[in-house]
């Protein structure tokens, strides 16, 4: 961010040091204003940064709520197992003591 808002400033800043230039003094202004906006726009690193900072932490929160809704999805399937488990000792039973 420092580095956009100094980025900002000095572009701003370009009719204020134009005024009181000769011509030839004004095309050297100029050309150093397009380096300077040549390398801002190539230099991004500090942009690019914070977007990467910003997509990890969608990738963590992502992973956080993916292993909850495992924890989750395991705790159905365990109980949902459970219960089978349990209807199929009682239909067991069920038929031992019929054949008893």
């Amino acid at each position: 961010m420092e580095i956009q808002r100094r980025y900002h400033q000095l572009m701003n800043s370009r009719e204020n040091f134009s005024k009181n230039l000769s011509i030839a003094e004004n095309r050297k202004l100029a050309s150093l204003y397009g380096q300077l906006q040549d390398s801002y726009e190539q230099n991004l690193t500090e942009e690019l940064k914070d977007t990467l900072d910003q997509k990890y932490q969608e990738l963590r929160n992502q992973q956080a709520f993916s292993e909850i809704d495992m924890k989750k999805r395991r705790e159905h399937w365990k109980t949902k197992l459970e219960n089978q488990l349990v209807a199929e000792l009682l239909e067991l039973e069920k038929s031992k003591t019929k054949l008893t």
